[in-house]
């Protein structure tokens, strides 16, 4: 009986036992739950920026196409280019080539297959390129257009992007000017070639011919004058003879001439004589008249425009009858435009007395493709960052719980909670970026303090003292400027006090941030705002400062850093100022 006795009271015991244990492991599950459901949250986000492109892809109105450089294969196109191309659907469209898409030739005599294969090698070395084209649809019609490469990186392979602009309308203008002109100077010489054998009188004759001459002149500078697009009428009758007395000494090959004696360009450009300009160029130029544009010409074509007009020279000297390029020159206020220039090479020597040069400006055009790069750019950032940073972290996590389940031991815990705390940080940071790529970039009335006052709600643990205040042309943007100092100060710098002074000047204010935080050192100070960039061991996603320069910048403001005495770290805001 006491033997019964003893065994029912083990048995009590051990049930306790496994019961107490059952609750620890039912708690450990319920965290490990938590914490799965974190990092599927996360996961969730870090695909937000390859849908978002994907979406962007999809709905452009442009076509357009991702090419594989290697085999010269699309393996992508959005609607647009579908349409564009008249195929039946994308599987028809990615199973052509580029020059399949084209006619046999392109308008300068080079194989489309061949010219093809050299814009996407160049493409592929400078990490994009933008030329024109001309495109055939699947019902054979071909169009004019422009084509924009853009390198891109997926999972470390290298591809392009290809958007297309069909330039049909453009293209049909610019002739139609062409033909006005042409056909008048052919009208007028019809009508001149019928009074020369018409029987008249000498003193009649020549009181017709004036006429005649005088109304067709007046027709011609009317069209001159009203032309929409910038015209330059210039003489290259010194020009021509100096470039055919350097071919009359057995040069054949005029390009390795000029890489040879490139003092032979500048020269060059003295012996064109400008006969006139028409009211577009004063307007592009911003020149109050022909003599001030004239006088002025150093001002306009800059260092760069050399490039082009050795291209010009090159033309000339090989016999081609048309000449085109993109040049850049700058008005008489200092603001760059960028040109497309055009210009038709007569074929008798004698015709080069009277040269017309048209200029387009496609300033805005160069803007808008410099700003879809810098978006792409900042999207595969975006995508860059969140692959290899949440990739690291969740591999900790994954090693931290593994270790937890094996050990019990709670530091595994924080060091996953860690690791979940900079995953969202670096959220927040991608965030920031996609707002500032994404915001309204027309600058309003902000007044300083206010946002000081409101984002230092966020940082408790910050004593912030201000001194001065003013209003400044920015937008909504500047929040997370203030942020990002602030989270810096307090995390890496370890900083407890931040003292603000703001002072104004006669357009500008300069907005002081001084912490009293560890520093940065010397040899870091001129790398803190490149994009990426980490330093110690609290360095998380490397843009913070990043964000913060272009944001200012995009204010036509300036952002710099400098030491704090005794100890810390300066930032110098420099804003436009609202009186």
């Amino acid at each position: 009986m006491y033997a019964k006795d003893i065994t029912r009271e083990n048995i009590l015991e051990e049930f306790q036992k496994l019961q107490r244990q059952n609750a620890i492991l039912t708690e450990e599950n319920e965290q490990l739950l938590f914490e799965k459901t974190k990092c599927i949250r996360v996961e969730k986000k870090f695909t937000e920026g390859e849908k978002k492109y994907r979406i962007h892809f999809e709905s452009s109105k442009d076509a357009m196409m991702i090419l594989t450089a290697s085999t010269c294969m699309f393996t992508a196109g959005n609607r647009s280019a579908v349409e564009m191309f008249n195929v039946k659907d994308e599987k028809e469209l990615i199973s052509k080539k580029p020059w399949e898409l084209s006619p046999k030739y392109q308008p300068d005599g080079q194989l489309s297959s061949e010219k093809a294969r050299k814009m996407i090698e160049k493409a592929m070395k400078t990490g994009s390129h933008f030329f024109e084209w001309t495109h055939k649809r699947m019902n054979d019609k071909e169009f004019p257009a422009t084509v924009l490469f853009t390198k891109l990186t997926s999972k470390h392979k290298p591809f392009l992007e290809v958007t297309v602009k069909d330039i049909t309308k453009r293209k049909k203008a610019e002739e139609e000017l062409k033909k006005q002109l042409e056909g008048m100077v052919k009208e007028r010489t019809i009508k001149l070639k019928q009074e020369m054998i018409e029987q008249i009188k000498p003193e009649e004759r020549l009181k017709s011919s004036t006429v005649f001459l005088h109304d067709n002149e007046t027709r011609y500078r009317t069209i001159f004058e009203t032309a929409n697009v910038a015209i330059w009428e210039e003489d290259f009758t010194e020009l021509k003879a100096a470039i055919d007395a350097v071919k009359a000494q057995g040069v054949a090959d005029f390009r390795s001439y000029l890489e040879k004696h490139p003092e032979f360009v500048e020269q060059a450009v003295k012996l064109i004589k400008i006969l006139n300009v028409n009211n577009e160029t004063l307007k592009m130029y911003r020149a109050h008249s022909k003599e001030e544009l004239l006088a002025s010409l150093d001002r306009i074509f800059v260092s760069e425009s050399l490039h082009t007009f050795k291209e010009e020279l090159i033309a000339i000297a090989e016999g081609k009858r048309t000449f085109e390029a993109e040049e850049i020159t700058q008005n008489l206020q200092g603001e760059r435009v960028d040109v497309l220039l055009k210009l038709s090479i007569p074929a008798s020597k004698e015709s080069f007395g009277h040269i017309l040069i048209s200029m387009m400006d496609i300033t805005e055009r160069k803007k808008a493709q410099e700003e879809l790069i810098n978006h792409q750019k900042h999207i595969k950032l975006i995508n860059r960052i969140l692959r290899h940073d949440i990739a690291n972290n969740f591999a900790v996590i994954q090693s931290a719980l593994n270790i937890y389940k094996q050990n019990h031991e709670n530091q595994m815990l924080e060091e996953a909670d860690k690791q979940i705390q900079k995953g969202s940080l670096l959220i927040r940071r991608m965030k920031q970026l996609e707002e500032f790529l994404n915001s309204d970039k027309t600058l309003k009335v902000r007044d300083s303090n206010s946002i000081i006052n409101r984002i230092a709600l966020s940082y408790p643990a910050l004593k912030i003292n201000i001194i001065g205040k003013a209003k400044v042309l920015a937008n909504d943007a500047i929040d997370s400027v203030f942020d990002n100092l602030f989270n810096n100060a307090l995390i890496h710098a370890e900083a407890d006090v931040i003292d603000i002074s703001i002072n104004k000047y006669k357009n500008s204010c300069t907005i002081r941030v001084a912490d009293n935080g560890k520093g940065i050192p010397d040899k870091i100070k001129d790398k803190v705002f490149y994009e990426s960039f980490k330093y110690g061991e609290k360095g998380h996603t490397g843009l913070g400062l990043y964000i913060a320069k272009k944001t200012i910048e995009s204010f036509n403001g300036s952002i710099r850093v400098e030491n704090n005495e005794p100890k810390g770290t300066v930032f110098i805001i420099t804003l436009q100022l609202v009186q």
